[in-house]
């Protein structure tokens, strides 16, 4: 992890809402002193894979590494690597602070930036980072901002999964749901669903229902779906697998900017809301 190389993009925005609602996956909707305790703490390597067929026959295939890890005093890491770019983040509760970089071909730049986070009682209002790189709304009444980590495909589906064999009508869109039973995945067992959505004729403009479908494999505790596969003809099918699963607390080293960057610390200020 630490070997990993590259070039930072000279600037970068990164928006965080406080919402609640907000589907976040690696904290609860309402953070107690305990939640830490209920994610087991885990270094996780996914691959995925996008394969679209287009009418000719072409297939266009597109390949997103990532690494996730966390351990249990709450840190966490998102690395993610595209032929194109690297982008990492790093949430610390311990130290405040949350650290971010990402890495473009043709930049020489190699800057990570350290964000130092309000303190828990100043945690209102909106905020932002020195360079407005980061910026910050809180709700009132939250004592954490959830966080944007990336799309972690069928985590906004789990919840409106359905009792085995119902199905439900949502504007004419039909869903079933169907138990897949269980299988291992890297030494550890997960228990499958399918989830079978059609849509209807006329609805999106088609001339005949569309149906796609989605694999979800989940080992109870664990916050990431193990296994995800999504068939969509409009857009071709998607892939996501743990290909490394390491249950157990993770290197500190993980949660340090990577080597050979410059580490530019900045403060959050207080600033006026935005509409």
């Amino acid at each position: 992890m630490r070997r990993q190389t590259g070039r930072v993009a000279a600037a970068f925005l990164f928006t965080v809402l406080a919402s609640p609602s907000f589907g976040q996956i690696e904290k609860p909707a309402n953070p107690s002193p305990n939640a830490v305790a209920r994610i087991p703490a885990y270094t996780a390597e996914f691959k995925t894979v996008n394969v679209q067929t287009l009418a000719n026959g072409t297939t266009i295939t597109r390949e997103t590494k990532e690494v996730r890890a966390r351990d249990s005093q709450g840190r966490t890491l998102v690395l993610t690597t595209q032929p194109q770019f690297t982008n990492g983040r790093i949430q610390n509760p311990v130290d405040n602070t949350e650290i971010m970089w990402n890495s473009l071909p043709k930049s020489d730049t190699k800057k990570a930036s350290v964000i130092h986070l309000p303190p828990q009682d100043q945690r209102h209002g909106c905020w932002a980072s020195d360079s407005r790189r980061m910026t910050i709304h809180y709700d009132a009444g939250a004592s954490a901002p959830d966080t944007r980590t990336g799309g972690v495909g069928g985590e906004g589906l789990a919840g409106s999964i359905l009792a085995s064999g119902e199905v439900r009508e949502t504007s004419k869109t039909e869903h079933t749901h169907a138990s897949l039973g269980t299988t291992m995945i890297q030494g550890v067992e997960a228990k499958g669903v399918l989830l079978t959505t059609v849509i209807p004729t006329g609805q999106a403009g088609n001339d005949s229902p569309i149906t796609t479908t989605q694999e979800l494999w989940r080992m109870p505790g664990f916050p990431f779906p193990l296994r995800e596969v999504y068939d969509d003809p409009r857009t071709g099918r998607r892939t996501r697998e743990v290909v490394g699963l390491t249950i157990g607390e993770p290197d500190l080293s993980l949660f340090q900017p990577p080597e050979g960057y410059e580490v530019v610390n900045e403060e959050m200020r207080e600033v006026p809301c935005q509409q």
